[in-house]
């Protein structure tokens, strides 16, 4: 009795000793012990404003310690404490209160050293969004409450506010790449953040903690930085501190391999806490211009004003055949060209097969078949033979559009940065939420992949007519001509020809040709 009794008080009054005993996977680094001493000693022990900045990379555990063994000892010091965890969304918050949760329950440091602190299932909240713990107090607040960035929460009040990846990462529908957050989302944490203050009980010496990862410049880490550092003290780990890796898997070998994966933009802010500064990007996050409206053609409308002027929607397409996780994707932009300006209503990308691609096309064009200038793919290699295929499937469903094979001279970032006096002028506009496409611009040339940009500077072609494309004849339906030209068969065979005695690239291009068929099928 006597030496659990000696433990309990030792966890009370030391943070370190309560996260060495309740981290049972042994899993503690010199970077955890700065943690743990900092959170106790700089943000509750010293000065009046219980409020603290923590700045560390991804996958350092920082989550682990600041947002869920932090509140939890809070919790074994002062039963009566209420703690509002904050994150992007509510989903992602509640996951959190679900984590301390199980701790809790299931634990046997915390169930055998406080059993008097386990929830009366009879009469105690305990759930993901509200947990409370036995308590002599009497409060509407639970322990820990979940919130997300768009939760409300008139009337309730608390003892500590932790938010913690309130600017956290999304993935796109392949689960592989990682998309920066949107200038909205990330002004929606800052709004939070800077509202938060009166659902504290004391609002000068209430308890605030930031914990996160830094994603670009003027994010939520930044505006702490600037504008409340006076009252925020900050503990910032790298993922190297002072030459050496703050945890074992941060050797050099590993993250070489993170940096080869995420690109130097995602490195270099969620690994060494140094974002890109604007004035080293190509794209720059203010020439950037998003918009929930589009110009649409309306039936009728070149009716009844003489002087209207339809949108001309454009296609383009940047394929990728292999379906590896490290290759390329492919990617499809449609955007309508009107009075100047380029507004990109539609971005897919995907490890898409060639019959995937087609349909994609296909579907798009659709959307307003009659005022689809033109089809543009890149063709290059096996990409003329998915333009000749395109055209196959256009025929059999009697939508004749032009399909214009784009054979660029240019190299492939040459094209791109041909965007930029574009975007400087604001002539491109963009559909809101078309997060990967922005993404891969704020990132250019530092990130990972560049598909979807690639696919857009291709709609400069069409932006100054530099290509010939068939005039499209005045009808009723979006039926203007059939497509005549070489099939894939004529196609073929010239290949063949100009490589006869050239055994291997006959069988390539024989193989390439058996490929896409059973692709297509």
């Amino acid at each position: 009795m006597h030496n659990k009794e000696a433990l309990r008080e030792k966890c009370k009054r030391s943070f370190n000793y309560f996260c060495r005993l309740i981290q049972d996977e042994g899993y503690i680094f010199k970077v955890h012990d700065d943690l743990a001493e900092f959170l106790q000693y700089e943000v509750m022990e010293k000065g009046k404003t219980n409020r603290g900045l923590v700045l560390m990379p991804r996958g350092s555990m920082k989550t682990t310690f600041a947002t869920k063994f932090f509140p939890l000892w809070l919790a074994v010091r002062d039963p009566n404490v209420r703690i509002l965890i904050v994150s992007n969304t509510m989903p992602n918050a509640k996951l959190k209160i679900s984590e301390i949760r199980s701790l809790v329950m299931e634990h046997p440091v915390f169930t055998g050293l406080f059993p008097e602190l386990l929830p009366d299932m009879s009469k105690d909240p305990w759930s993901d969004e509200r947990a409370r713990l036995s308590r002599p107090g009497t409060f509407s607040e639970s322990t820990f409450e979940a919130a997300g960035t768009r939760s409300r929460l008139t009337g309730r009040h608390y003892d500590w506010i932790i938010e913690d990846d309130t600017v956290a990462p999304e993935l796109s529908d392949l689960d592989r790449e990682v998309v920066l957050p949107s200038r909205k989302e990330i002004n929606q944490a800052i709004g939070w953040h800077k509202l938060a203050t009166p659902l504290l009980n004391d609002a000068y010496t209430g308890g605030r903690l930031v914990v996160g990862t830094r994603w670009c410049h003027d994010d939520l880490i930044e505006f702490v930085q600037k504008n409340e550092i006076n009252s925020y003290k900050q503990f910032s780990r790298a993922a190297k501190y002072n030459g050496k890796p703050i945890v074992d898997k941060f050797d050099q070998e590993a993250l070489d391999d993170i940096k080869e994966t995420l690109g130097s933009y995602m490195f270099s802010a969620l690994y060494l806490n140094e974002p890109v500064r604007p004035e080293d990007m190509i794209f720059r996050p203010e020439w950037i211009v998003e918009t929930d409206e589009i110009p649409i053609n309306i039936p009728g409308d070149e009716e009844d004003d003489p002087d209207y002027k339809p949108v001309k929607w454009v296609i383009t397409v940047d394929p990728a055949i292999s379906e590896s996780d490290d290759a390329c994707d492919t990617a499809i932009v449609r955007a309508g060209h009107l009075e100047g300006k380029i507004y990109v209503d539609s971005c897919l990308t995907g490890k898409y097969t060639p019959k995937q691609t087609i349909e994609k096309v296909l579907d798009l064009v659709q959307l307003d078949a009659k005022n689809t200038a033109w089809i543009g793919i890149e063709s290059v290699a096996y990409q003329k033979a998915l333009a000749l295929f395109l055209r196959d499937e256009m025929n059999r469903r009697q939508i004749y559009r032009p399909v214009q094979e784009i054979k660029s001279r240019k190299n492939k970032h040459v094209r791109i940065q041909g965007l930029q006096p574009f975007f400087e002028r604001k002539q491109i506009i963009i559909r809101t939420g078309l997060k990967v496409l922005i993404s891969q611009l704020t990132q250019y040339p530092h990130g990972k992949l560049l598909d979807a940009v690639d696919a857009l500077a291709m709609q400069l072609d069409s932006y100054r007519g530099e290509r010939k494309r068939k005039k499209l004849a005045e009808a009723e339906h979006p039926i203007d001509y059939e497509y005549k030209g070489p099939t894939l068969e004529d196609v073929m065979e010239k290949i063949k020809k100009k490589n006869k005695g050239r055994g291997i690239l006959r069988s390539s291009a024989r193989n390439s040709q058996s490929l896409l068929r059973t692709r297509l099928r």
